[in-house]
């Protein structure tokens, strides 16, 4: 299994998402959690994702890819995964964007 959670913030996704994932046995990403922890363990690339997220910037794709790309394959492997908070536009903030 495969899904791709896509809502505005605050619609339930990470709720759903965990739901999701345990009725279906497959893993939970939350994009945001991932980047969170990365920015918490004070790596090269968690400094970085620290420094977008202090300025309330979107953290740009190409660096979200970069940090769930390996926890998807890896899900991806183990039977599938429920994948929510990504992907994340700007431009998907404002209604009919997307």
């Amino acid at each position: 299994m495969r899904l791709l959670l896509l809502a505005p913030p605050g619609a339930g996704k990470g709720t759903q998402g965990e739901r999701l994932a345990t009725r279906f046995r497959v893993r939970h990403i939350a994009a945001g959690d991932l980047l969170r922890a990365e920015a918490q363990a004070g790596s090269q690339l968690g400094l970085e994702i620290a420094a977008h997220q202090a300025r309330g910037d979107l953290v740009p794709d190409q660096i979200v890819l970069d940090l769930l790309t390996p926890v998807v394959v890896e899900a991806a492997a183990r039977g599938g995964y429920i994948l929510d908070g990504f992907p994340r536009w700007s431009t998907c903030m404002r209604p009919r964007r997307c």
